[in-house]
């Protein structure tokens, strides 16, 4: 269940690590005022990501292990699990850039850019599901 659990939160994880980044440079080009073209940018963008999300997708497959262990539907685990995500997102730009930010604007924008992929992925990546006993009739 493990495995499950650990492969499903990953695919989400690196969907928002990937898609993230690509979904910011859509409105306007973050390298229009330096020397990075779109590639260099997109590599600078998904190590960033890999880095200052590693705690948050920890924390993430934790609340998937226990939301999958509760005895509840799996759209109420899905629906908390999108909740817990929703949190994970947005709490740590203000703990890693300090709430007198100075453009809280485009971090609003960054964490939207990475909180959509997370959101989707949520609920169209398979759900881990614990495996039903079948039991052989005697």
């Amino acid at each position: 269940m493990f495995k499950k659990i650990f492969i499903y939160c990953l695919k989400v994880w690196l969907s928002a690590v990937i898609l993230g980044p690509a979904l910011f440079f859509i409105p306007g080009d973050p390298t229009n005022d330096s020397s990075m073209g779109f590639w260099e940018y997109m590599m600078f963008a998904c190590v960033a990501g890999l880095i200052y999300s590693l705690v948050s997708f920890l924390l993430f497959c934790a609340g998937v292990a226990y939301f999958t262990s509760l005895h509840i539907s799996i759209a109420l685990q899905k629906i908390l699990t999108t909740g817990w995500s929703v949190l994970l997102t947005i709490a740590p730009f203000p703990i890693l850039f300090g709430k007198n930010h100075p453009n809280w604007i485009i971090l609003s924008e960054l964490s939207g850019c990475y909180l959509l992929p997370i959101l989707i992925g949520i609920w169209i990546y398979r759900f881990p599901q614990k495996a039903l006993m079948v039991q052989a009739a005697d």
